[in-house]
């Protein structure tokens, strides 16, 4: 059983969809595992086949898992062209929502992450304070939390659900990014930072940058994946 397997059953207190999905986007379970109810009905042990059941049909419908016709279920396996795909559709919903915001001069809200807001330099010192640096899981929420804030704020429902679904798909591949990427803290921090100044027009620019930073990362993510 994997790390994250075993921090999933620590926690039982979500539905079975969702400690399944976790598995499955954290990679608990690896790419292009079979994904038999029994195995898993074991690591979430005790837990009803049929819910499992429900869960696995519920993800193939959302595209986080792939149903073969006499095989079963799988894990997903990330080609490059979905990767790219993924990246393009996510920086046009941010951009375009940015767009609608900038136009219409509506208030962001209240998006703060005090601990994303300590400097590199002043980490070791301030550890203490605000408990460490965060997680690679901590980040890799906070930035999905943060683009679909944006898109909710400009008003698209379509573009609500196309950045939850974006959200689901790139979770491991964002944590992939945090041992890829130099100093994603940082860069997530500064995208906070101008959209809780609702300084758009720069926050705009930010975001192309994040998401040219993450083209330019596609040939070592895909030797990882």
């Amino acid at each position: 059983m994997t790390q994250d397997a075993e921090d999933i059953t620590e926690g039982r207190g979500s539905s079975v969809y969702e400690q399944v999905r976790e598995l499955v986007q954290t990679h608990g379970l690896p790419p292009q595992t079979h994904l038999m109810v029994e195995h898993i009905a074991i690591i979430l042990d005790p837990c009803p086949r049929q819910e499992i059941y429900q869960a696995l049909w519920r993800l193939v419908q959302e595209g986080v898992v792939v149903e073969r016709p006499e095989s079963g279920f799988f894990t997903r396996h990330f080609s490059n062209v979905e990767v790219c795909t993924l990246y393009e559709e996510n920086k046009v919903l941010l951009d375009r929502s940015l767009e609608i915001l900038e136009a219409h001069d509506v208030a962001n809200g209240v998006v703060q992450y005090p601990q994303l807001f300590v400097a590199r330099e002043d980490k070791a010192e301030k550890a203490g304070a605000t408990g460490g640096p965060l997680s690679q899981k901590d980040l890799v929420r906070i930035t999905g939390e943060l683009f679909l804030h944006i898109v909710t704020q400009a008003g698209r429902s379509d573009f609500t659900e196309m950045v939850v679904m974006i959200n689901q798909r790139l979770s491991y591949i964002r944590l992939c990014e945090c041992t890829l990427i130099e100093a994603v803290d940082e860069e997530v921090a500064h995208l906070c930072h101008l959209y809780h100044r609702n300084e758009i027009g720069k926050l705009r620019d930010a975001v192309a940058q994040y998401h040219l930073t993450r083209f330019k990362t596609i040939p070592r993510l895909m030797a990882v994946l």
